[in-house]
């Protein structure tokens, strides 16, 4: 009997050392509603004017800036749930058939991430997208993917997330319209 206290007593002591220091590198899991804040920029244009290799044709592209507010959610197990929303303008020039402008847009999708050493990374695919003001106000779109990589606070109260590659993002409309774009995206979140 005084062997299994022992045991138990030196299995709790391993656990409690091992979730310090998981703590303290970031690594707890990380639950909970974020609110975040951040920047973005797009290059954008219709299929026949992405020229491959991450650029587009002069003559068929634009692009464009947004702020962000909204919030991520964390389940602890690596899925949550993200509620954003986008205030971007698309300035001239623009390809002919579009018109210079601003636009809010609601974003909102499932993403999956993952926690390493403080790291951390955010896949969000098949991400919904609507205009609720602007010159395409009601329209709706589907974002294939979008990824980040950051850093996560030791105390998990704060995180930063990032472009951290280009990566080449197609978002399609119910009218069978089709967007390529190559985006950069900067973000801090709070608990």
């Amino acid at each position: 009997m005084k062997h299994i206290k022992t045991l138990i007593a030196v299995g709790t002591a391993i656990l409690l050392v091992g979730a310090q220091a998981e703590a303290a590198s970031g690594d707890a899991r990380l639950t909970g509603t974020y609110a975040m804040t951040g920047s973005g920029a797009c290059l954008n244009a219709p299929p026949y004017g992405y020229a491959g290799n991450f650029t587009f044709n002069p003559a068929f592209s634009y692009s464009g800036s947004a702020g962000f507010s909204g919030t991520f959610t964390f389940n602890g197990r690596g899925h949550g749930q993200m509620d954003l929303k986008e205030v971007g303008i698309t300035p001239p020039p623009v390809p002919i058939g579009l018109t210079p402008g601003a636009a809010q847009v609601n974003i909102t999708g499932p993403f999956k991430y993952s926690v390493a050493n403080g790291q951390v990374t955010v896949r969000a695919p098949n991400l919904q997208e609507q205009e609720t003001l602007g010159p395409d106000k009601g329209a709706t779109g589907q974002i294939d993917v979008i990824q980040l990589a950051g850093l996560v606070a030791a105390d998990n109260k704060s995180l930063t997330l990032a472009s951290a590659q280009p990566v080449l993002m197609t978002t399609t409309y119910p009218n069978g319209a089709v967007i390529y774009s190559i985006c950069w995206y900067s973000f801090v979140f709070l608990k």
